[in-house]
């Protein structure tokens, strides 16, 4: 057997010189294993389906046969059975047979069958009842599989963002251990010429040691967000290639009337309640068919037999239930599936309108708050060129500095924040419309 490393190892010669956010997803879809995983079950059903089918189709059965008896009668036969099913339910089965006998009469038979139920098992509602359930089954499977890889995208761009923002912390808190480096130093020479004391310089000390701090952290982070995100597109993170930027061009977005109706259209679990539902009621026709007679028409004609004689007969069989509190507690119960899928229809309504009103209401407020966050960043950048220029001269404290130089670094990661959350919050918004993907294409 392969071991997993084996397996990871042998793409290590599929690398990427670097790795851009639609590549991540390209490849999280190509080579995710539970996606992978998920994708083969979702073809389970086809082979239910398949076996559901085949009784529609004409089937050749042969057969033979021999038999001794205690009175040296043998007999050999030799049987081809053929028939299918038709949409009324009418079975027709036409057996041909070539017998022989040592003591009796041998020859060759041919029987022609034919059954036609009604009332109850009449018509393709009772007739397609295993195919239709296949069938709902497997479109079931695939809006699945088609809803785990939207779900997949988001993690995708969930991590892909993540490590951007760590690297990009990790550039930023480099610098802060940098200038924090030289304000100890700046302090400390102060504190010789006397204008500065003691306290000052163990503050500076103190916002060096946090900015150390800060660092490990962010490299902390970023080795776990290089892990989660390596894993989701199926490698290990000494995998994974350097990320490129995101670059956010201009997108058109819909307004909201014109955004819940697209969702109402391609959300996989609208249609999933809505398939469920009419499940749910075609189950409901065929319990109240219980209510009815199962009576079958049968009919036989052998134009040949072994004494070259023909022979028919037709006739009726007629079955019922006589117990009639279980067939009434059966269609109550699945009058109570159907108005659960109702339910379920209208919660699914009412999720898919929070979810859109969020997601559109997302964009617009980030689209705010990176303008706040990038005149913060002006403004914070100022305060510190300023505190830097009059510190040595005494007209501000280490305090000052030292607070300038805190809010600096949180302007940074700030603005950073802002910029990688409206790329989530971009895909965020065409999940909630169900257009990751494109038209689920249910049926397809």
């Amino acid at each position: 057997m392969i071991s997993l490393n084996s397996f990871l190892m042998g793409r290590a010669e599929d690398i990427l010189a670097s790795l851009s956010l639609d590549q991540a997803v390209a490849e999280a879809i190509a080579h995710n294993f539970s996606l992978a995983a998920r994708e083969i079950e979702a073809t389970f059903p086809e082979t239910q389906l398949e076996i559901a089918r085949s009784s529609f189709r004409w089937n050749l059965r042969p057969s033979v046969q021999a038999e001794q008896g205690s009175d040296n009668d043998g007999t050999a036969s030799a049987q081809l059975l053929t028939g299918r099913t038709f949409s009324p339910g009418t079975v027709f089965e036409m057996k041909a047979s070539w017998i022989s006998r040592e003591a009796g009469a041998s020859g060759e038979r041919l029987d022609l069958n034919l059954e036609q139920p009604l009332f109850q098992r009449f018509g393709k509602l009772s007739t397609y009842q295993y195919v239709d359930e296949a069938t709902f089954q497997l479109e079931s499977a695939r809006l699945r599989f088609h809803r785990e890889t939207e779900n997949l995208i988001l993690r995708v761009v969930t991590g892909f963002t993540a490590v951007l923002n760590q690297q990009e912390r990790m550039r930023q808190e480099m610098d802060a251990l940098i200038r924090a480096a030289d304000l100890v130093r700046l302090v400390e020479v102060k504190k010789r010429q006397g204008h500065a004391t003691g306290v000052d310089v163990l503050e500076m000390k103190m916002l060096h040691r946090e900015a150390q701090l800060r660092f490990q952290q962010a490299e902390e982070q970023l080795i776990l967000a290089r892990a989660d995100l390596a894993e989701s597109i199926g490698r290990v993170s000494v995998q994974l290639p350097p990320l490129e930027p995101i670059a956010m061009e201009a997108e058109d977005f819909p307004d909201l009337p014109e955004a819940e109706a697209l969702a109402r259209e391609n959300r996989v679990e609208r249609t999933q309640v809505l398939l469920a539902y009419e499940n749910a009621r075609r189950k409901l026709k065929l319990e109240e068919r219980e209510r009815y007679p199962d009576v079958r028409l049968i009919g036989n004609w052998r134009p040949v037999d072994e004494s070259d004689e023909s022979s028919w007969f037709a006739g009726f069989r007629a079955d019922r239930s006589l117990d009639l509190h279980v067939i009434k507690l059966q269609i109550e119960q699945q009058e109570n599936q159907v108005q659960a899928a109702l339910l379920e229809i209208a919660a699914t309504e009412l999720q898919i309108h929070r979810e859109v009103l969020q997601a559109h209401s997302r964009l617009k407020t980030l689209a705010q708050e990176l303008e706040i966050a990038e005149a913060q960043l002006d403004l914070s950048r100022e305060r510190l060129r300023l505190a830097k220029g009059l510190y040595p001269s005494g007209r501000t404290s280490s305090l000052q500095l030292r607070d300038a130089e805190a809010e600096w670094v949180n302007a940074q990661t700030q603005k950073t924040d802002v910029l990688l959350q409206q790329v989530r919050a971009r895909y965020q918004f065409w999940y909630a419309l169900g257009l990751l993907l494109g038209d689920p294409g249910v049926g397809e």
